[in-house]
């Protein structure tokens, strides 16, 4: 189909910017680079869908990717006229006399799949509904104000829209998510929680998340894959992927400078990649409960790393052959399947170990056998260290 698509207003968002259709979920762009001066003065093209009653115009700015859904296309059969070269053919066209316009800034989009009969503010079937989550959802944590919102549709369970706000808390939390593509513009944001979602099996928006959020719970869900294509908040301060199905911490996740505590405990890492690189601002690691055979990093830990948590696993002893940051202050090796000469094979790494800083502790509980009276223990102590045994 052909026709002229024009933004009345683009908002301070330079472009280029990629045109998609409803006609196959806004998957595959059919204009690629058109540019904000292109869509200002009405943008002609031919490569319009046949179908197409949504568009969604997304930057493609290394900056950010803001996006706005243009519906209502207007979808006639017709000749082409006196506008474009006639035909001798009839084609379904966007009336050329017709320009699809928007009067509003390009905005953050919103799109979440999941069971909305769950919301605890009520069933969310329509605008105002969803309104009322986002204010006042998950039993009042949710406190988002100054709801604008443009181009709703709810399909089934999935819900997208043009969505700014303000707020501190958002949570999607026990509501059988499934997929998380972007949850809009809000600003002053904070804490985005996303718990209790078995369903939700990958977290990779398409859309940036609000670059304020400092703290993302994304624990008890169902992830096998993080390994987000957008950059992860600037300012955040803590990841928790407590509890989910992740194997392999991907080494090609940046992690912000800044980022202080990193959880992911519980969930079903066999090896840490020795590729994995750390910001130095990490002070807390939790690597507890899983399925560590071995830890022995390829690149320095952070420098700031105060507490590395590696109970609950299926080690069998712990020499790594880089140093550990003198920094380090507690070290958890508790419930793994360490034995005498497990031990035995530790002591080198042990007499290469930094003077205990005050407080400093290395656990060893629950272990196959005691670290009481070997030789390990001795090492330790004689540096400051207090063992647990």
């Amino acid at each position: 189909m052909e026709g002229t698509i024009t933004l009345t207003i683009a908002g301070a968002d330079t472009g280029p910017f990629n045109l998609y259709s409803d006609v196959d979920g806004f998957i595959s762009a059919f204009e690629v680079g058109v540019s904000k001066a292109a869509l200002m003065a009405g943008y002609f093209t031919v490569l319009i869908p046949a179908g197409t009653n949504t568009i969604k115009v997304m930057s493609v700015n290394k900056l950010c990717n803001n996006s706005i859904f243009l519906t209502g296309v207007d979808v006639t059969t017709t000749t082409s006229t006196t506008l474009f070269p006639p035909t001798t053919t009839t084609s379904t066209t966007i009336a050329p006399t017709t320009t699809t316009t928007t009067t509003g800034a390009l905005f953050y989009a919103f799109d979440v799949t999941a069971d909305w009969s769950l919301a605890d503010t009520g069933a969310v079937t329509d605008q105002t509904s969803f309104e009322a989550f986002l204010a006042a959802g998950y039993y009042g944590s949710n406190d988002l104000t100054s709801i604008v919102i443009s181009g709703f549709s709810k399909v089934g369970n999935r819900i997208q829209c043009n969505l700014t706000a303000n707020g501190t808390n958002f949570f999607l939390n026990y509501l059988d998510v499934t997929q998380i593509n972007g949850i809009g513009d809000i600003v002053g944001l904070d804490r985005f929680e996303v718990l209790g979602n078995t369903g939700l099996t990958d977290f990779d928006p398409i859309y940036s998340l609000p670059d304020s959020i400092s703290l993302l719970f994304l624990s008890n869900n169902g992830i096998i894959n993080f390994d987000p294509v957008q950059p992860l908040p600037s300012n955040l301060f803590e990841l928790n992927l407590f509890g989910n199905a992740i194997t392999n911490f991907d080494p090609s996740v940046a992690l912000p400078n800044g980022i202080v505590n990193l959880g992911l405990g519980s969930n079903q890492i066999v090896t840490f990649d020795p590729t994995i690189a750390l910001p130095n601002s990490l002070v807390n690691l939790g690597l507890e409960n899983n399925l560590i055979v071995t830890f022995d990093p390829g690149l320095a830990l952070p420098t700031s790393l105060f507490q590395l948590n590696l109970g609950g696993n299926s080690m069998v002893s712990f020499s790594p052959t880089i140093a550990l940051p003198t920094s380090l202050t507690q070290l958890f090796l508790n419930d793994n399947q360490m034995t005498t000469s497990g031990y035995t094979s530790s002591e080198a790494w042990a007499s290469a170990l930094h003077t205990a800083p005050i407080g400093g502790q290395i656990n060893f509980q629950t272990n196959v056998n005691s670290v009481t009276g070997t030789t390990l223990e001795t090492i330790l102590t004689a540096s400051g260290w207090s063992v647990g045994a």
